[in-house]
């Protein structure tokens, strides 16, 4: 890649792409979440596009960027849930609030479900799952490490930097802990 004219190009995007998912990584919360998965999806489409002068990259990156909107959606629409069922975008709150909320049955737990089902819609679009999966296949017309990187980390480092900080609600644990 030396003598490709796209090499300071090329480096660009890939700090770019290296720094949005650092900072997925280390949100705290679901707004620099959605703001750094966004960002993530636009490196992608970038990447995938490196080589936009050939059709079939350019209509790659278009496919991996329309398919990955159809998730961004639902995962805002699950953090909007969330907000209007908790009031805060704050993991720390957001937990704390929701168990409080199942355990004294004060929540409709079907719209819980529903709000958790639409941030794993963001989830499956992403690392590329049955029925969002098409873009995939058609991500190797980028560059090779792109390909390599999309492939191997980007796919399921998605899943566990999302929902590192999701744990299981455990509302019998504190329903333990006020009755002690």
């Amino acid at each position: 890649m030396a003598h490709d004219q796209g090499y300071l190009r090329f480096f660009a995007y890939m700090s770019f792409f290296s720094t949005s998912m650092l900072g997925l990584v280390t949100s705290s919360n679901l707004i620099q979440i959605y703001i750094f998965w966004e960002l993530v999806g636009m490196c992608s489409y970038l990447l995938i596009g490196f080589w936009f002068t050939r059709p079939f990259a350019a209509n790659a990156c278009q496919k991996a960027f329309v398919t990955n909107r159809v998730g961004d959606f639902g995962l805002l629409l699950g953090i909007l849930g969330f907000y209007w069922i908790t009031g805060s975008f704050e993991f720390r709150d957001l937990f704390e609030i929701v168990n409080n909320l199942i355990s004294n049955n004060e929540v409709n737990s079907p719209f819980v479900i529903l709000c958790a089902a639409l941030l794993f819609a963001g989830a499956v679009a992403k690392s590329a799952q049955f029925p969002l999966h098409v873009w995939l296949p058609d991500a190797m017309e980028g560059p090779t490490p792109i390909s390599a990187l999309i492939h191997a980390a980007t796919m399921k480092w998605n899943i566990c930097s999302k929902f590192h900080n999701i744990k299981p609600y455990e509302p019998k644990k504190n329903v333990a802990l006020i009755q002690k």
